[in-house]
């Protein structure tokens, strides 16, 4: 993994690339909150059925092995939740926008409501 996508990001400045990559994307939703003092994001995300929330899941665990970073999450039959950080900064980093990027695309591309 290079350097420079484990350098840590401000907060609002992640929350502001995290906007403007969602955006150019036609997403416009704040589901994606910042929690524990600014040190990782956080994002419920809801599912027709526990299959199509599986699925989601399964494909989200394949680009996290591609990235070698990966989520701790939960779910609970149609319900999702996920934590991004990155562990070895304390913080966010570009892994964690890149993760919350490919999951909206693919949230979005499922039919759900994005904005959720």
């Amino acid at each position: 993994m290079t350097a420079n996508l484990k350098q840590s990001i401000d907060p609002n400045v992640f929350v502001d690339r995290l906007q403007a990559a969602l955006s150019s994307m036609e997403i416009h939703n704040q589901a994606w909150r910042i929690r524990d003092t600014g040190t990782m994001i956080e994002r419920h995300f809801h599912f027709a059925d526990f299959r199509s929330g599986f699925a989601f899941m399964a494909h989200m665990a394949l680009f996290s092995e591609h990235l070698d970073h990966h989520p701790s999450w939960t779910q609970d039959y149609k319900n999702l939740l996920i934590t991004l950080q990155t562990h070895d900064l304390g913080g966010l980093s570009e892994l964690d926008l890149q993760w919350a990027v490919e999951a909206e695309r693919l949230y979005k591309g499922s039919g759900a409501d994005v904005n959720v």
